[in-house]
């Protein structure tokens, strides 16, 4: 499992890691989805910036993005690598599905900066 969970007073943190495959992908949206604290979640905050490589489909974006439909209505904030700009197009695929059109989504290219974001606009 190349990521870590870290659920915050108002909020989760994830980090990933290594080389990140569709079932990872997949998994941490269920294992988000699933956990009771979800009701309450206030912001999301999905960090990219430890990964090596990824096997992730677009197939797979497009079924996370389905599950994580619990989640629309929860800031993401998206922090990627400046070395490894193709992730985007992934992530953008997540944000462009018809459940997640609504969702409040930025890129950040630190947690200082997506944390200030999410401070901004009072999650």
């Amino acid at each position: 499992m190349p990521y870590e969970m870290k659920w915050e007073e108002r909020g989760v943190y994830s980090r990933f890691f290594g080389v990140v495959t569709g079932e990872d992908v997949l998994a941490h949206a269920k294992r988000i989805g699933n956990d009771p604290r979800v009701s309450k979640l206030s912001y999301q905050i999905s960090d990219f910036t430890a990964i090596e490589d990824h096997t992730v489909k677009r197939s797979d974006v497009l079924f996370a993005a389905a599950t994580d439909s619990v989640l629309k209505s929860v800031p993401l904030a998206v922090i990627y690598s400046q070395q490894r700009p193709e992730d985007l197009e992934l992530i953008e695929l997540h944000r462009n599905s018809s459940l997640m059109k609504s969702r409040p989504m930025r890129f950040f290219t630190s947690e200082q900066e997506a944390r200030a974001w999410l401070g901004a606009i009072a999650c």
